[in-house]
């Protein structure tokens, strides 16, 4: 069997350094000091090592708002500092040792994935050891040569059986709080009765009753859709007399004129597109009835011409339209080209340029063009000419003038006065040589401006006798009546070239309302001006014949159908006795998908109907069974309950014990002073005599029981506290004979109770050990 031997408190609450508690594997042990000091920090400690949480804190939890993060935990003594708890049990019947360790590292967070820091109930952030090397306890904790386990494997310490739990099981079987021992009778009749479930280990079972409950809820809401089904279809009924499929509208593809038009559809929707169907089939009649095509077709007229009206683009095309015809448009393309290209020219005629086939297209003979030729060439040459002769009587000029500055400022006797620099020739004197210099310079000029003029001469004969002929016949050309294009109009003509189509159909639109607009079509190009002229004119024509046009809507009604149903063609029009037939045979063929969706849901309905009842007779069988269960259960608890209860309480006025009342419809559990009461004990007890009654439960459970046999343990902060003279003897009398097995701890702030309690128990042979806490913890 399982023993605690040693608690080892790191930085726990009140407790900074490390503390051991020896329990030397005693039977009886004693926590005895001043409130305070740290008796119920050892039972924490041990709560926390064995079920991973405080089940006092738990209860609590609502006392504070999780909503801010905390600095450290409200166990950690010192921030900064690892928290280590430690459990030392021995097996007494194979004498192997178990080490529990609980560790917070000095370093974490405090969260737990998204969550605030450090919550009050954040258990999750301690990390779970396990050793069986004792030598190691009383040391410090290396967690990386320590194996790290799980709650589920701590269970597996101290339970066979896997489905119960330290976390639902300690706080009932093993532990009674100071101050808080009965929080279990405070708990209202559901809450016991899920506590006590765990207890009579139905959790499976109760797991299969509420699937079966959860499939029984499925087929009642599957019947209830049925019906509802079944009521929107309506009441079962032949389909009528029988109608034979005509197709309605050979030319179009719809959903209602199929030889089955309710193949695909499913029950629920078959009444949602029957109406359908019947809908468009009554507009198809009201259209058939009231449709006259003439009207029809003065609709389309009106339509068209609003539609112009406010449309520049269809206007502009039809004025437009002859121009931008087969040989029309090629002689405007050509008269467009031929005027770019005689511009062109006439400025190339400045530069002394020209093109033969402009010539010939203006009617200039060969010889004309040849001289024209010949004049240019001679020009040419001319002005080559007299600008090399001219540099080089510069350059002479120039070379002269500087040879002579140069002779003058040589000395005498380095020259002949009388002799040229250039020649050498004889000279009577310096001057005379200067004077016949100056000649010969006024004779070179007047040679270059003789060859000036005659080159200005021929420039003049050019444009005299060429150019200005050329330009003239260019400018007649262009300036003839018949030449003239307006550049902006021309531009307007080459972006409307691509309306043949939209042309086309308004014109069409047009004739077949007998109007005629042609006397605005555009037969010769204008000005841009004299067009938007036009247009305009041909706005207000158009304005005047829509006041004319005016359609009997009552005879348009829904005219959309002959576009999208009959492609505009007359012929194509139905007959309303044709409609009638559709709609007939439409009625038919729902009555006969209806009839037989009836037929499949009904007899759905009277499977699903047969599978709930099947289901909620087993469903009654196995909560019966469990109710059974339970009340067995309750009476094994009740006896030794009843028994306990009026043991300790001894002097209770009300009667000699508590009984336990589980109803037996719903298995909801009460405590009851006697048997002609139904009100629970929590309205006629003290708070004493309630812990009294929570210690008489906690111990039946144990005796009856007995979940972990290797594990028989007690731990009851102050359990008398609350308790008189009477209900301690009574309770120290049961705890030594009917619980001489287990290993009990128990706390208590007064010296002489711990004393008497030591002295009782030592008499028939406990070994007991008094643990004196503020000395151990505070040295004290």
């Amino acid at each position: 069997m399982l023993k605690l031997k040693k608690v080892y408190i790191e930085n726990f609450k009140g407790i900074s350094s490390t503390r051991i508690i020896n329990f030397n594997s005693s039977d009886l042990s004693i926590l005895n000091g001043p409130n305070g000091f740290g008796k119920t920090t050892v039972f924490d400690a041990i709560e926390l090592c064995l079920s991973g949480k405080l089940e006092r804190t738990m209860q609590f939890s609502n006392v504070q708002k999780n909503t801010q993060n905390y600095r450290k935990p409200f166990y950690q003594n010192t921030a900064g500092k690892n928290v280590v708890l430690k459990l030392l049990f021995e097996d007494s019947d194979n004498g192997s040792l178990h080490t529990i360790i609980k560790f917070l590292d000095k370093d974490h967070n405090g969260k737990i994935g998204n969550s605030k820091s450090f919550r009050p109930d954040a258990w999750g952030i301690l990390d779970t050891y396990y050793s069986t090397d004792d030598s190691l306890f009383e040391s410090e904790l290396n967690t990386s040569v320590t194996e790290k386990i799980s709650q589920l494997q701590i269970d597996k310490l101290f339970f066979d059986d896997q489905s119960y739990s330290q976390a639902n099981l300690y706080p009932l079987f093993n532990y009674l709080q100071q101050e808080e021992n009965i929080y279990f009778l405070k708990k209202d009749e559901e809450e016991k009765k899920a506590e006590l479930d765990f207890l009579f280990q139905t959790q499976e079972e109760a797991k299969e009753l509420e699937r079966l409950t959860k499939i029984c809820r499925e087929l009642k809401s599957i019947q209830d859709g049925l019906s509802e089904k079944i009521s929107l279809l309506g009441e079962s009924a032949n389909s009528g007399e029988t109608q034979v499929y005509l197709r309605l509208i050979p030319s179009k593809e719809l959903v209602y004129d199929v030889e089955q038009p309710f193949k695909d559809i499913s029950s629920d929707n078959l009444p949602e597109v029957y109406n359908a169907y019947q809908k468009e089939l009554l507009i198809l009649e009201e259209f058939i009835a009231a449709f006259d095509p003439e009207e029809y077709q003065l609709d389309k007229l009106r339509e068209a011409v609003v539609y112009a009206i406010d449309n520049d683009q269809i206007l502009t095309a039809f004025l437009l339209q002859s121009l931008n015809q087969g040989k029309s448009f090629e002689v405007l393309q050509e008269l467009s080209a031929k005027i770019s290209l005689y511009n062109n020219h006439i400025e190339s005629l400045q530069h002394n340029q020209f093109e033969v086939d402009v010539l010939k297209q203006l009617n200039f003979s060969q010889e004309f063009i040849d001289s024209y030729r010949a004049s240019i060439a001679d020009s040419a040459t001319q002005e080559r000419n007299i600008g090399e002769i001219g540099r080089i009587i510069s350059d002479l000029n120039q070379a002269r003038n500087s040879t002579l500055s140069k002779s003058r400022e040589l000395p005498a006797e380095f020259h002949d006065a009388d002799n040229c620099p250039l020649c050498n020739t004889s000279f009577s004197s310096f001057e005379t040589l200067e004077v016949a210099v100056h000649a010969k310079t006024q004779a070179l000029l007047s040679f270059n401006r003789e060859q000036l003029i005659n080159f200005e001469t021929s420039k003049q004969d050019i444009t005299t006798n060429f150019r200005l002929p050329v330009e003239e016949r260019i400018t007649a050309f262009l300036n003839a009546e018949e030449n003239h294009l307006d550049k902006d109009f021309y531009t307007l003509l080459l972006e409307y070239r691509g309306f043949t189509d939209r042309i086309r159909r308004f014109q069409a639109i047009l004739t077949q309302g007998k109007l005629n607009f042609d006397e605005f079509i555009i037969t010769k190009p204008v000005s841009i001006n004299i067009f938007r002229e036009l247009l305009e004119k041909l706005k207000a024509a158009l304005m005047g014949a829509l006041a004319k046009i005016v359609p009997d809507q009552n005879k348009l009604i829904h005219k959309e159908i002959f576009k999208d149903v009959f492609v505009e063609d007359v012929n194509s029009l139905i007959s309303l006795a044709e409609v009638k037939n559709k709609q007939l045979y439409v009625e038919y063929k729902y009555n006969e998908a209806r009839l037989y969706s009836l037929n499949i849901l009904a007899e759905r309905l009277v499977k699903f109907k047969e599978l709930e009842v099947k289901t909620s007779r087993i469903k009654s069988s196995l909560s019966l069974s469990i109710k059974r269960y339970k009340m067995e259960m309750i009476e094994k608890i009740k006896i030794p309950f009843y028994l306990y209860s009026g043991k300790i309480l001894q002097n209770y006025q009300q009667g000699l014990g508590i009984f336990i009342d589980m109803q037996e419809n719903t298995s909801r559990i009460k405590f009851l002073t006697d048997d002609e009461s139904d009100h629970d004990i929590i309205h006629h007890l003290s708070s004493g005599q309630l812990a009294v009654v929570s210690i008489a439960f906690c111990l039946a459970l144990n005796k009856v029981y007995e979940t972990a046999n290797h594990f028989k343990f007690l731990a009851i902060d102050d359990p008398v506290q609350t308790l008189d003279d009477i209900n301690i003897h009574s309770f120290i009398e049961l705890m030594r004979h009917d619980f001489s097995d287990y290993q009990i701890i128990m706390s208590t702030h007064e010296d002489d109770i711990a004393s008497y309690l030591s002295y009782k128990f030592q008499k028939f042979h406990f070994n007991c050990n008094t643990i004196k806490v503020q000395r151990i913890f505070y040295g004290e």
